[in-house]
Formats: C-alpha cells, structure tokens, sequence
C-alpha cells in the first residue's frame, strides 16, 4: 500500500500476511484491529477534511446507518484515539457534528496570533467579524 501522502510521523504498511500493521514514529503499534486500521487510512487519506458517516460505514463493513452501526464506529474512533495519545502522535480525531470524523494535525505554532489589545478580523459561517465578538447575528 503507498504511503507517500501520509503525514511523517505516521504509516500503515501491509505485512508479509496483507494484514495493515501501523507505525507511528518508527514504533509498530501493538494494536491490531483491521477495522480501526482501515478507518485510520481512510482518515490518513483524507487529512483535515471530515468523512461522513456514509463513507466511514462502508470502510468498516457497514451497510446501514443504525444504533449499533453508530456505536462500533465511535468505538473505533475511541481505540484510534487512543492509539494516538499513547504514541504521542501530533495528530486528533475531531467529531463533525452531524457530519462524520476528520483527523487533524496539532498546530505546534499557529500560524495566525494577536496580541492583547490587537484587532483580529475572522471568517465565521461566511461573515466576517471583530476578535471581540462571539458570534455574528
């Protein structure tokens, strides 16, 4: 399986079995659910952008959106999630509200800052408003 869109610090090869084996910085990771791995290439591949659920269903053998189609999917994401707290990976699960999943790199800088007593101009839901402000009407 290529990896070379894949972010450093995180691959997913296939063994001399074809099952996926996860590395994440350098170290294979001792969990070995095909499930979670399969979502966590799915998530690799779509770095910063949600999944919707549809989609994420289809990649762990689900055919239904259902009660426990929901429930072995956040399960999933669970056991991912800590996969990556315990190899210190600089990467998050974020859930999407009535979207889906999307994994994200942790800023180590943020690429925008204001200083106290500065003015931030940002784009909310398509309109701009002042740093001060929490939420434009």
């Amino acid at each position: 399986m290529p990896n070379k869109h894949h972010p450093p610090g995180i691959a997913i090869l296939r063994d001399v079995t074809g099952r996926l084996a996860l590395f994440i910085n350098g170290q294979r990771s001792d969990r070995r659910g095909q499930g979670q791995l399969a979502l966590l290439v799915c998530l690799l591949d779509n770095l910063g952008r949600a999944i919707p659920y549809k989609r994420l269903f289809t990649v762990i053998g689900r055919n239904s959106d259902n009660q426990y189609s929901r429930h072995l999917l956040r399960q999933y994401m669970l056991v991912l999630r800590e996969i990556l707290l315990a190899n210190k990976a600089p990467f998050v699960i974020a859930t999407v509200h009535d979207v889906g999943y999307a994994l994200c790199e942790i800023a180590e800088n943020p690429r925008h800052t204001s200083r106290p007593g500065e003015t931030t101009t940002c784009r909310v839901w398509g309109k701009t408003c002042d740093s001060g402000e929490s939420r434009p009407d």
